[in-house]
């Protein structure tokens, strides 16, 4: 489905909507359970919240630098080398794939192929439409693709005959959002040939900030629109959800929580007022932490991207096979 909203104004977004009848059952079932992933976040209209999320300097400032990937690809090639092969699992909004892109040329590799994959279809559209506006690329391409699932054969299908190897990016600190971070990057690995690469961007923890420091990203009304949108698009009012942001020091997470003020229809069964449901959790790292969960995926760790007195770091590693 296209939907041109790049852009758009909170007020002109699309109405709520699921963008395949299994996501509105699994939200469901979160619903139910009180854990919701957060991919349900980044779907169907909530594509758009997240799009208008995304262009704030709040999230941005949670989410990374381009930089750091780019120094990273830029280690992997030799410039004037023919076009750089690149997918991407969770591209967003395409804000930081198209800064990535920029500083690519900037250092001599004005071409890429390009494969985008995300299990947002809708936002998946929304970053092609930014793509193919600001950039010239080798080739473009999109494939659905929930990495929380299993592997895929969408990236070796992609790649047809090209035996040239492959960097993965997997940047925006999306680790720090899946539920189980090492079967993901498992998942990954067993989508990729021997001698691929990972580029895997990461927001790092900072024992100096306080709790309050931490939540304020979080804090704002187009952050709360963003993380109640797949319970609006389940059609619960929005007067009976009370969200709240707190940090888990033990988890070193931003955890967003979701109490019901009153009953709410939730398939065959009624969810009473007080019942509370997880929608959104953004976990921090050190790099101890990055290289553990990278290694016991089974990637090989090569090298560390880290500028000093930053939040942020990129590090890479290759599938053995």
């Amino acid at each position: 489905m296209e939907h041109d909203m790049v852009g758009a104004d909170a007020e002109a977004k699309a109405p709520s909507f699921f963008e395949r009848a299994d996501h509105h059952d699994a939200v469901v079932r979160g619903l139910q359970s009180g854990v919701l992933p957060l991919k349900f976040a980044y779907a169907g209209s909530a594509a758009f919240t997240h799009d208008l999320l995304a262009r704030g300097e709040g999230y941005q400032s949670v989410t990374g630098l381009g930089a750091l990937a780019c120094q990273a690809l830029s280690e992997l090639r030799e410039p004037g080398s023919g076009p750089v092969r690149l997918a991407e699992v969770g591209p967003g909004n395409g804000r930081h794939t198209a800064e990535v892109f920029r500083l690519l040329r900037e250092a001599g590799f004005p071409r890429v192929r390009y494969l985008a994959l995300d299990f947002s279809e809708t936002l998946l559209d929304v970053a092609s439409q930014r793509l193919r506006e600001d950039l010239l690329v080798a080739g473009f391409d999109k494939r659905f693709w929930d990495v929380e699932e299993g592997p895929t054969d969408r990236i070796k299908g992609w790649r047809a005959g090209d035996a040239a190897p492959l960097s993965v990016l997997f940047l925006g600190n999306t680790l720090g959002n899946l539920e189980d971070p090492v079967t993901a990057l498992e998942h990954l690995r067993h989508s990729v040939r021997a001698g691929d690469r990972l580029v895997l961007g990461v927001t790092l923890r900072d024992q100096a900030d306080d709790p309050d420091t931490v939540r304020a990203p979080y804090l704002t009304e187009v952050f709360e629109a963003a993380a109640l949108e797949p319970l609006l698009a389940l059609g619960v009012e929005r007067r009976l959800l009370d969200l709240s942001i707190v940090y888990d020091a033990a988890g070193d997470q931003v955890v967003g929580e979701v109490r019901l003020l009153g009953p709410v229809p939730a398939g065959e069964r009624e969810l009473p007022a007080g019942h509370t449901v997880r929608c959104f959790r953004s976990r921090r790292f050190d790099l101890g932490d990055v290289h553990r969960i990278v290694s016991a995926a089974g990637w090989k760790l090569e090298a560390d991207h880290h500028e000093p007195g930053t939040r942020h770091a990129v590090v890479t590693a290759s599938s053995p096979g």
